[in-house]
């Protein structure tokens, strides 16, 4: 029995689809991670892993897996200008780049790197309150 023609379009398309998602899952959708750590606790205990990794187009992301803290107010995700913060001053002396709040119901998180950051530099992560002035965990970030 002989098919319509429009059976032939929908057929059609779905390979040309399914050839480009399995093009880009193989080629394109692949990330490069340039830095990772894992958080340690400083005034609250913290766990999970951070990496800097590329992303399309030769841009920087920062991703935050399964990530736990105490979740406190005005909490932000910031890069430190240090290869470590075990402390409060560290983080503050180091001048912070801040990429963004942080969402404690999530446990992945992607945040831009600017191209600004030099990574030689920014060698760590720190959840920062901003309004109590407190570096709650770090994740100290290495090649």
């Amino acid at each position: 029995m002989r098919q319509p023609r429009w059976v032939y379009g929908i057929l059609g398309a779905v390979l040309v689809f399914s050839a480009v998602a399995v093009a880009w899952a193989l080629y394109g959708g692949r990330e490069t991670i340039l830095l990772r750590g894992s958080f340690h606790s400083v005034a609250h205990k913290g766990s999970g892993e951070a990496r800097v990794v590329t992303a399309g187009r030769g841009g920087r992301v920062l991703r935050l897996l399964d990530l736990k803290t105490y979740p406190g107010e005005d909490l932000e995700v910031c890069l430190v200008g240090a290869p470590d913060a075990e402390d409060n001053d560290t983080v503050r002396d180091s001048q912070p780049v801040c990429l963004g709040a942080y969402q404690a119901r999530t446990a992945y998180e992607s945040y831009a790197v600017p191209a600004t950051v030099d990574l030689e530099r920014y060698r760590a992560v720190a959840i920062w309150s901003r309004s109590l002035r407190v570096n709650f965990t770090t994740a100290p970030l290495a090649p």
